[in-house]
């Protein structure tokens, strides 16, 4: 014979929670109702900035495409060596500068910039190239380093010892391999002996020393010590 359970006893506390829960819905009802306007208009802000969002998304990836189809011709001219070809086009063609421009928000645009930057002092337009090579945005890998020494090798043309310094200086700790990271650091001691600042040159000589021992750099260092140590007592 099946049993009928008796029903359970409310309690005053089970009581208060259902009032709490029905005043909460109820007053969340009531601003709705009341401010339909505004709920629909926060909404419809939502779901815009959503679409903008997505389709700006879309528009990026669209450009970076393009940037990478109009950067293409540009480099095969740089690889063969026609640098101004490489930076301005041809009639089928934009070149490097006009990439730079018309696509910098993109990683082609950027890389163009860098191209351009790098074309421009292979011609000895340093001043152009400088302008360049600073637009690029450096990371730290390989061409962030690249870059930095390229503005180095700018300044250390033009007399600027102490900027160049600094460039290979950053040169070397942005992107650190065995086999750049001393060149970099003896350029930086060069340049910085150059600029009179002995105590920085022996610090980038004696850090091939320290931390690349192996590197061919390293086999003449006790060289370049000495000499600035004799430089540095005048």
């Amino acid at each position: 014979m099946a049993t009928h359970k008796a029903p359970q006893r409310i309690t005053r506390r089970h009581e208060l929670r259902e009032d709490k829960v029905i005043t909460f819905y109820s007053r969340v009802w009531t601003f709705f109702d009341e401010n339909r306007t505004l709920v629909f208009g926060v909404v419809g802000v939502i779901v815009l900035l959503f679409i903008i969002g997505a389709g700006f998304s879309l528009y990026q990836d669209k450009k970076a495409d393009q940037a990478q189809t109009a950067m293409a011709a540009a480099v095969r001219a740089y690889e063969r060596a026609d640098y101004q070809t490489a930076l301005d086009g041809d009639e089928s063609n934009a070149g490097l500068l006009d990439v730079a421009r018309q696509y910098g928000g993109t990683p082609a645009g950027n890389l163009a910039a860098y191209y351009a930057g790098d074309a421009l002092y292979r011609q000895g337009k340093f001043e152009e190239a400088l302008a360049y090579f600073d637009d690029f945005d450096k990371r730290d890998n390989v061409l962030g380093a690249a870059a930095y020494a390229a503005e180095a090798a700018i300044y250390e043309n033009t007399g600027d010892f102490a900027r160049a310094g600094e460039r290979y200086e950053r040169a070397a700790s942005t992107f650190a391999t065995d086999f750049t990271t001393p060149q970099y650091l003896l350029s930086a001691g060069r340049a910085y002996e150059k600029a009179a600042n002995f105590s920085k040159a022996r610090a980038m000589y004696q850090r091939i020393s320290d931390d690349f021992p192996e590197s061919t750099e390293a086999r003449e260092i006790e060289y370049y010590l000495a000499r600035v140590d004799v430089e540095a007592k005048g």
